[in-house]
C-alpha cells in the first residue's frame, strides 16, 4: 500500500453495473453526439465494434497483463470495453484506499435504495436523513439518464452480442466475486 489511506481523509467508492449492460449504455448515450457527425450506430453496428475490441483486448493478454491492458490507450474511446473488466481497479483502488474504499453494485441500490443510501452516508460519514424523510425523496424523485428515446430509435442489444460480452466479462467478473468474497459481482 502506498500509505495513501493515511494522508487522505478520502472515502471514495464506486458502484458497479452488469458490464454488459454498461458498455451497451454507453454506446447508447454517445450516440446522441455520433448523430451530429452522420455516424451510424445499430446494434449490428455495436456487435461488429464489439467483436473487434474484444479481440483486440484478448490479443493484448496473450503478451501483457490484465492491468496493462486494461489501462492502455490502444482501444477506441467509441467502445471501451476495458472498463467493465472491474476486477483490475477494484483491485488498485483497495491497494491504495484499503477499507476506505466501498464497492456497491447498482442493483444493491435498485432492490434497497435506503439499505443501500446507508452504507455510503455511513461509509463517507455524513448526517443520515430520517427513513421517512429519505422514502419520500426516492419516491418523489426523478430517474435521470435513462436512454429511453435514444435506446428506442438504436435498438436492444443482439442476443449475440449479449452472449460475447457475457463469455468476454465472464472470467473477470468470476475473478471480482472471488476477490470481493461476494457472488453478486458474477452480473449473473
Amino acid at each position: 500500500s502506498s500509505g495513501i489511506n493515511a494522508e487522505w481523509p478520502l472515502r471514495p467508492g464506486a458502484i458497479l453495473r452488469n458490464p454488459t449492460d454498461r458498455l451497451y449504455s454507453e454506446y447508447i448515450y454517445f450516440w446522441k453526439g455520433s448523430k451530429m457527425r452522420n455516424e451510424v450506430r445499430s446494434p449490428q453496428t455495436f456487435h461488429m465494434d464489439v467483436r473487434r475490441e474484444t479481440t483486440k483486448f484478448n490479443r493484448c493478454l496473450e503478451s501483457n497483463s490484465l492491468r496493462n491492458c486494461c489501462y492502455s490507450s490502444g482501444y477506441s474511446l467509441r467502445l471501451r470495453v476495458a472498463l467493465g473488466v472491474y476486477i483490475c481497479y477494484i483491485r488498485d483502488f483497495l491497494e491504495v484506499f484499503g477499507d476506505n474504499f466501498l464497492v456497491l453494485t447498482i442493483n444493491e441500490y435498485h432492490s434497497n435504495p435506503i439499505n443501500t443510501l446507508t452504507k455510503i452516508f455511513d461509509h463517507i460519514g455524513i448526517y443520515k436523513p430520517n427513513t421517512e424523510e429519505w422514502q419520500l425523496r426516492i419516491e418523489t424523485s426523478e430517474t435521470l439518464n435513462e436512454n429511453v428515446d435514444t435506446k428506442e430509435e438504436v435498438g436492444e442489444m443482439l442476443d449475440e452480442t449479449r452472449e460475447l460480452l457475457n463469455q468476454f466479462y465472464g472470467p473477470h467478473n468470476s475473478e471480482l466475486a472471488v476477490f470481493l468474497k461476494d457472488s453478486q459481482y458474477l452480473f449473473a
